[in-house]
């Protein structure tokens, strides 16, 4: 190398802070902020250029609510249950509504 181009090492400059990278995330040396450094796919890049042109948001901001609206999901138990009540699936027919607990002698009537 003619050191004409800088060697890919484990600090970044970021704001003329110094950034040591660990494991894809970035550390302020001063104030302890974490920066994301990561690749994405073709598609996924289409989706966030896509996202910027609609949102006039940065990359940033939209990474920022993704994570947030996923760890609110997450932390508030998106289990099955969660996802069929998302989609409406949950509550979406008709029958008495002590069914769950008569369902031996609703299901033996024959009218």
């Amino acid at each position: 190398m003619d050191g004409s181009q800088a060697q890919p090492g484990p600090f970044v400059e970021n704001h003329s802070q110094p950034m040591c990278r660990r494991s894809g995330l970035a550390y302020g040396a001063h104030d302890m902020t974490r920066r994301l450094d990561m690749p994405v796919d073709e598609e996924l890049a289409r989706k966030l250029d896509a996202l910027r042109d609609l949102t006039g948001q940065t990359t940033g901001e939209l990474v920022r609510a993704a994570l947030e609206l996923y760890y609110d999901r997450v932390r508030q138990g998106a289990g099955a249950y969660r996802q069929l009540e998302d989609v409406g699936f949950i509550g979406c027919a008709e029958g008495p509504e002590d069914l769950s607990e008569n369902h031996k002698a609703a299901l033996s009537d024959p009218g």
